[in-house]
């Protein structure tokens, strides 16, 4: 007799409960409870895993009515461990470490607890520095479940008022998927699959377009139109073009998991549980990144390149790489499930036919140079060495190059480097030797980016000898040019006389025409006084109190402005209160 069939009735489905909620659908139940950071519904503009820009979202956009101002609280007891305030990024974020092994971030602020702001302000004016990261001693702010923390804001990095949540593995700093814990987030909206795609992963595969086929349905169901046999490779790949919605929400959202079946046998699996921000930049080998650099859309591709350590993929038969030699009409089913259960399917019939991906041979099969991923990689041309780290790409590249003349305003011709639309996972040293650059003007070049509609952008650059050098991430056209302006300093309020009368603060827009803004300072009477910087709005904010600057006392204001080149602007005023 076996240990199961020696089990009660009751005890046996108690079992198999547990075993169920346990493993349904692959998903690891959290028993921690946290309250909410918000006290009203919570309805997201953004989930986790997300794809954005080289990075996975790692927690929850909460909609805050589309304004600022709301109260955050701390979901559970435990200290906060890290306030942070930067320009970018997150903004005003608040760290808080709880006893149960996880911590919990609430980013893009508007200010801080009374308590909290005095910490941070005073650590600033120590510092004499917006931009401040603090560790206060554990205990030191300690917090209840419910506790007020904040108001919810817009600062960083942030495109509207909002609350970014995450939760993080306290040991790791991984951020866990939130919507594993019991937070009171709904959803009854199954995935939505768009697109499949069929790629071809024989001989020069850079050289071969994926074949696209459009899916309609709903309600978890999706099929491409009649019922057509579509043709396979030798060796192929599955890309997957889905996305998802939550309850009461039309903002797009990325999936939690994706599994793709080969005649019923499971070929690949993902799931987007947790990952480590080291790895987050395999993001651009997880999409396909050609496509989403010319149009945005998001296809993800349910094969494993050669240089891709992402954690998140849980099974991959052969990297998920299809290989068949008959020809045989075969099955592939594509099951997308969010991390409410809630499912998709789509199914396609295939069948080998090689040559039919023929058709799709894209142009340029010529290249400069052969790099291994593994290796480091040397290019060298009149003017120009590139230097590629090892595992600078996720697979092998022939790598092309070719110059242009020199274009209006810059000092240099054209440079050409392969393909914007190839990711980079490290960047390259790119150095630049200028055709013709007076030694007056050495100070001021910058090597910049030429866009497809001939405008530059600012790449950065050191002198090297002979050479102006930077670091990239990506492919792309570059040339020298310079930058000779300095930023322009905008008072905001009215300066008809004399004296600047100030009044609960004083604002300034600061901007710089190319190389961009590098640093700040504002002094009362040759004292620092803190600005508050939103480069969103190329704001500088100062709010005045009688301490600094006493009713009626006049002192002297200087605002200093230094771009990337080190061009200066000043600003220089009598102020009053």
């Amino acid at each position: 007799m076996t240990i199961i069939s020696r089990l009660s009735p009751f005890l046996l489905c108690l079992l198999l409960l547990v075993s169920n909620l346990s493993h349904l659908n692959g998903q690891e139940l959290k028993t921690v409870n946290f309250r909410s950071p918000l006290d009203i519904p919570l309805f997201l503009s953004g989930n986790f895993g997300e794809i954005r820009s080289n990075h996975f979202h790692s927690g929850l956009d909460f909609k805050t009515k589309g304004q600022s101002g709301l109260s955050v609280h701390a979901i559970e007891r435990g200290f906060v461990s890290r306030i942070k305030v930067e320009p970018g990024g997150y903004g005003k974020a608040i760290y808080i470490q709880h006893p149960n092994g996880y911590s919990s971030l609430y980013g893009h602020l508007m200010d801080f607890r009374n308590d909290l702001a005095e910490y941070v302000k005073s650590s600033q004016y120590q510092r004499e520095s917006f931009s401040v990261d603090l560790y206060p001693k554990p205990g030191q702010f300690s917090v209840e479940p419910g506790d007020y923390i904040a108001l919810s804001g817009n600062t960083g990095s942030s495109q509207a008022p909002h609350l970014h949540f995450e939760i993080r593995d306290s040991q790791t700093q991984n951020p866990v998927n939130p919507l594993l814990f019991p937070f009171e987030v709904y959803d009854s909206r199954a995935p939505q699959i768009k697109s499949l795609y069929i790629y071809s992963l024989t001989g020069r595969k850079d050289l071969k377009e994926p074949l696209q086929i459009s899916l309609s349905g709903s309600n978890g169901t999706y099929k491409p139109s009649g019922k057509q046999i579509w043709p396979i490779d030798i060796v192929s790949g599955i890309g997957v073009e889905t996305i998802d919605f939550l309850d009461n929400s039309s903002n797009k959202c990325g999936i939690y998991e994706l599994k793709i079946f080969f005649d019923d046998g499971l070929i690949f699996s993902s799931k987007m549980d947790e990952f480590s921000f080291s790895e987050s930049k395999y993001i651009n080998s997880l999409i396909d990144y050609r496509i989403y650099d010319e149009n945005r859309k998001q296809v993800l591709k349910a094969f494993i390149e050669p240089n891709n350590s992402l954690s998140i993929y849980q099974y991959a038969s052969n990297q998920g790489k299809i290989q068949i030699q008959d020809t045989l009409i075969h099955e592939i089913r594509v099951q997308i499930n969010d991390v409410h259960l809630n499912k998709s399917e789509a199914k396609i019939m295939v069948r080998l036919n090689p040559g039919e991906f023929d058709e799709f041979t894209v142009a340029l099969p010529y290249y400069s140079n052969f790099f291994s991923f593994s290796e480091k990689n040397h290019f060298e041309e009149k003017n120009i060495l590139l230097e590629f780290p090892q595992n600078s790409f996720y697979d092998n590249v022939f790598f092309y190059y070719e110059s242009d003349s020199i274009p209006p305003g810059a000092f240099s011709r054209i440079h050409r480097l392969h393909d914007s639309s190839v990711p980079l996972h490290r960047s390259f040293k790119l150095s630049i030797k200028p055709d013709s650059l007076p030694d007056h003007l050495k100070p001021y070049a910058i090597i910049a980016r030429v866009s497809e509609a001939g405008e530059y952008h600012p790449a950065g650059g050191y002198w090297e000898e002979d050479y102006l050098v930077t670091k990239s991430g990506s492919f792309g056209d570059f040339t020298v040019c310079i930058d000779s302006i300095p930023p322009s300093i905008q008072y905001t309020g009215n300066l008809k006389n004399e004296v600047l009368r100030a009044g609960n603060s004083i604002t300034f827009t600061i901007e710089d025409d190319f190389s961009g803004i590098k640093s700040f300072r504002g002094t009362l009477d040759g004292k620092w006084i803190l600005f508050d910087w939103d480069p969103k709005t190329s704001t500088l904010k100062h709010k005045t109190d009688k301490a600094l600057l006493p009713r009626g006392t006049q002192k002297e204001l200087i605002l200093r402005v230094l771009d990337r080149l080190g061009n200066i602007a000043e600003f220089k005023k009598t102020v009053t209160r």
